[in-house]
């Protein structure tokens, strides 16, 4: 049976933590007993870097595809809107607001809703609003830190971290 990284990775800290209690005369047989793990570790981070490179290269021929089909979709919606705006031209050219065939009723309709807001001048200062939005200024916030300021309502964090295979 096939172990999994996270049970490797359990015993070896188990091991570590038994050897560090150890006997002087027990400590060779758990460092051998560590570096054979360690190398089974190896092994197995080997097969995830091969199976992590197969996954990636499918998720990049995936997104090719969806950058194509993007492509397509926006060709097709343009197309749409094109014909779309040259029958309602055509419609409003020959004042026909309707048209019906056998198949389709076509009309050419006012959209719903407010009517659009045109502005035409200057605004009076009585139709202004004026909003103020306050938010943390980060920069300075992080300069003060940096520099070994002590501020009481923040901190640095710590960085994460990331694999990085060649």
């Amino acid at each position: 049976m096939r172990e999994s990284i996270f049970k490797l990775t359990g015993e070896a800290q188990q091991l570590i933590e038994l050897a560090s209690s150890a006997e002087p005369d027990e400590e060779q047989m758990f460092q051998d007993t560590l570096e054979g793990l360690l190398a089974v570790i190896d092994k197995k981070a080997d097969d995830y870097c091969y199976v992590m490179d197969s996954i990636k290269g499918r998720a990049d021929i995936v997104a090719k595809e969806i950058n194509r089909l993007r492509a397509i979709e926006d060709k097709l919606t343009n197309a749409y809107t094109r014909m779309e705006n040259a029958l309602k031209g055509s419609m409003t050219a020959l004042n026909r607001p309707s048209i019906e065939t056998d198949l389709h009723t076509i009309k050419v309709v006012k959209n719903g809703g407010k009517a659009p807001l045109i502005m035409d001048g200057d605004v009076p200062e009585q139709y202004i609003k004026t909003e103020i939005k306050q938010s943390p200024d980060n920069d300075k916030i992080r300069k003060a830190l940096e520099s070994g300021e002590i501020l009481t309502f923040a901190h640095l964090g710590e960085r994460g971290t990331h694999l990085r295979i060649k």
